[in-house]
């Protein structure tokens, strides 16, 4: 680790210290936001001899992102002197009609769901194996479009999950735990037909957020069991798949296989992005980051060009096609973009921060969600690229949840405020 890297690694640890101090709150989104990066970054930087190199210009661009979200989340908490929630013994007073709708129409919407994965998964594909040909599905139908595999059923994913987050609320307060127990299995279910390890890590990641939002689990009890719940579904997935060691092997052979597979996923994105970056962004006016729009207009007549939805394959030398959220920003926007877009994302969160920590039901949820594209930014862009999808949660938790307060507007007596330094 050569000396610029180590004054990277300070900077990125002066960016969590600083965020984590304003409020001392872990669940403040730059704490989690530059945590993940830096996270990543480490762990790129002690495998960086089974990558290529990262420029100067990938970290200036890594850094300039932590501090124009931490900027943006600060504008959107600036004024805010933000209480850490005393939940009260019971969350609502209203009838809770709408999470039984949301249960019922994932448990009988499951069969003809399971009918569809049977024959996916049976005729989808030229493989011999189940999961193998219910992917070749998915991932061959027009443009990659979960709807044009799944149909109408498609729509039972965000429905499963809405239901399981608002379960895991009421278990929160030891209400309907049978119930609960059902509505995770179900989420589960639908994420396990969609084939990929995204879906999974949503629903975990979002079952972990309502946890940690509502204080009634520490934020380190939930990272250590999810983290390693999570691990071990990538790596039962990735030998399903046969992306791991499709030859076979001893344990050690396996092992290998499946630490070099956990690295591209992780870390892949960013050598990936730096190759990207080097190259001439293409300016065509927003096709990538809005491209449910223009897909959209597409479908209506227009002559517009729809960005694809899956990447080309870089070699890094591993190949991957996940190039960290930077990626349509700096496509259609130039440096602009991926410096600007940090700026806007951090206000969104940070308001969404503040709203949820003051009680909003409605906003406790979607930081819950939210902690998905979050935590995933060295990833890949999961904001737009999956806006319709965000849409539909939004409408979903909308119909029900969006005037429920945990606490009234008057700040209790017995919150701890904190003041915004």
């Amino acid at each position: 680790m050569g000396l610029g890297q180590l004054i990277m690694f300070l900077v990125m640890g002066l960016i969590i210290l600083g965020n984590y101090l304003r409020y001392r709150d872990a669940l403040y989104p730059p704490v989690i936001q530059a945590a993940s990066w830096t996270t990543v970054v480490l762990l790129y930087t002690l495998n960086r001899a089974e990558m290529i190199a990262l420029s100067p210009l990938f970290y200036l661009v890594v850094v300039a992102g932590l501090v124009f979200f931490s900027l943006g989340s600060y504008l959107a908490t600036r004024k805010a002197a933000l209480p850490k929630i005393p939940l009260p013994e019971i969350p609502f007073t209203g009838k809770q009609w709408y999470a039984n709708l949301l249960f019922w129409l994932s448990l009988l919407g499951l069969p003809p769901f399971l009918l569809i994965v049977r024959e996916m998964g049976l005729e989808g594909g030229p493989y011999d194996n189940f999961y193998m040909n219910m992917r070749f599905a998915v991932i061959t139908a027009d443009d990659a479009r979960v709807g044009d595999a799944f149909g109408l059923t498609a729509y039972l994913l965000p429905i499963s999950y809405v239901s399981a987050l608002t379960q895991t609320l009421f278990a929160t307060y030891r209400a309907h735990p049978l119930r609960y127990a059902i509505s995770l299995v179900l989420a589960l279910i639908y994420a396990l037909g969609l084939t990929g390890r995204t879906p999974i890590i949503m629903l975990l990641m979002s079952v972990a957020g309502v946890l940690v939002i509502t204080r009634r689990v520490s934020v380190a009890k939930v990272v250590l069991t999810f983290g390693s719940v999570i691990l071990a579904l990538f790596a039962a997935i990735g030998l399903a798949l046969r992306l791991a060691d499709p030859e076979g092997g001893d344990l050690v052979e396996v092992f290998d296989s499946l630490y070099e597979l956990f690295l591209v996923y992780v870390a892949g994105s960013l050598p990936a992005f730096d190759l990207y970056l080097h190259a001439a962004p293409t300016g065509e006016g927003g096709s990538h980051t809005f491209r449910m729009f223009y897909a959209v207009l597409s479908n209506l007549g227009a002559d517009v060009t729809v960005a694809p939805m899956i990447q080309p394959y870089e070699y890094v030398p591993f190949p991957t096609n996940v190039y960290t959220m930077f990626q349509p920003f700096y496509a259609d926007f130039g440096l602009w973009g991926v410096f600007l877009a940090p700026l806007f994302l951090g206000y969104v969160h940070g308001f969404i921060y503040k709203k949820a920590i003051r009680g909003h039901l409605f906003f406790m949820l979607v930081y819950a969600l939210a902690l998905y594209p979050l935590v995933l930014q060295f990833y890949q862009d999961h904001y737009f690229s999956l806006l319709s999808l965000w849409l539909q949660y939004g409408a979903l938790l909308l119909l029900y949840f969006y005037r429920i307060r945990l606490l009234p507007p008057a700040e209790p007596a017995c919150a701890r405020s904190i003041s915004s330094s």
